[in-house]
């Protein structure tokens, strides 16, 4: 929801689109730099003369190792580039609960 907001109601699919589109891009890239990670290290090994099993297993373990790196550094921007007041005001609205309307009788 917070990829389209403040759009006009007739654009937000525009917003949906672009937010569905980030994420598959997002995870594309993301294995293309695992897979070349952990392909490039065990390779390396390889030549090196270690067992073809602890290589690819060192590959996967500096993988594994990137992807952290960059979901740490996600949460830093995260945290660096969201607008507080934006997010104090989103909060605030959902944790409004509508109130019951009184009962005649």
């Amino acid at each position: 929801m917070g990829g389209y907001r403040g759009q006009r109601r007739g654009r937000r699919g525009d917003g949906r689109g672009l937010l569905n589109t980030s994420q598959q891009l997002g995870g594309a890239v993301g294995v293309a730099i695992a897979s070349t990670i952990a392909a490039t290290h065990a390779s390396t090994l390889l030549r090196q003369g270690t067992a073809p099993a602890a290589a690819l297993t060192s590959g996967f373990h500096w993988a594994f190792w990137a992807c952290g790196a960059i979901a740490l550094a996600a949460v830093l921007m995260t945290y660096l580039l969201v607008r507080r007041n934006e997010l104090a005001t989103a909060v605030a609205r959902t944790s409004q609960k509508p109130q019951p309307a009184p009962a005649d009788g």
